[in-house]
């Protein structure tokens, strides 16, 4: 299922799991870039932010999970939460 903010032809199939690492640093990678005939770079979030505008400019493809990855959190925090609450 596509994501409202995701372009129309995303394959849902590309997205990135949470056990993906940042190839950099090794942290939680939320930032896929598609290299055209080299390969797929992951990147976590600071990563991505310090080779964005090199990764636009060339035009490589981008599948960025940022925002999920925010919700993910938020949604776990709301979560431990509500059972501290219920504790």
């Amino acid at each position: 299922m596509r994501r409202p903010w995701e372009p129309p032809d995303a394959d849902p199939h590309d997205a990135i799991d949470r056990c993906d690492r940042c190839d950099a640093c090794g942290a939680t990678a939320c930032v896929r870039v598609t290299v055209a005939h080299e390969g797929i770079l992951l990147f976590c979030d600071p990563h991505y932010r310090v080779h964005e505008s090199a990764i636009v400019t060339a035009g490589y493809g981008v599948r960025d999970e940022r925002r999920t990855l925010d919700e993910d959190i938020a949604l776990a925090l709301a979560l431990a939460r509500a059972l501290d609450s219920a504790a």
